[in-house]
């Protein structure tokens, strides 16, 4: 899933040293220990060991990762929080009917523009709408800037 990495941030409040940081979509803060018994680095250097795992998370995909695992693994969790439940239903039916089949075994290193412009040609000459074709190619645009970032 697309991740950004975080470095959070450290302050001091009345004596302490807090931590705000991300953790699952919330806000997270958590008190660190007393300014008069921590120097900034040392808080700094617990910040970067609670942040650790959090960003150790978000790895991005590698080129050899199958394009269906990662479809279903990343591109449809993150994305299904952002889309209403009709474009949710909508986008991943369209994925699953016309791209899943045809690339799901590839990995996404191995998968080339040309490749990509051959399908949607193909898809064209199947007769399929104007519509359904270009909101393939905004699927695979989207699901490969996701994939590269």
């Amino acid at each position: 899933m697309r991740r950004r990495r975080q470095n959070g941030s450290l302050s001091k409040v009345d004596g302490f040293w807090h931590a705000q940081y991300w953790e699952d979509g919330h806000r997270r803060k958590k008190s660190l220990g007393k300014v008069s018994k921590m120097t900034k680095a040392a808080a700094e250097a617990e910040l970067a060991a609670i942040l650790a795992p959090i960003n150790a998370r978000g790895a991005t995909a590698s080129a050899t990762c199958a394009f269906g695992d990662f479809v279903d693994g990343n591109y449809f969790p993150f994305y299904k929080r952002k889309w209403k439940r009709t474009t949710a239903a909508e986008n991943e039916s369209r994925i699953k009917c016309h791209l899943i089949p045809i690339l799901e075994g590839r990995t996404l290193g191995s998968i080339s523009r040309d490749e990509l412009q051959a399908l949607l040609e193909r898809k064209t000459g199947a007769e399929l709408s104007y519509s359904v074709v270009a909101h393939l190619r905004w699927d695979l645009n989207q699901i490969f800037k996701m994939a590269v970032s």
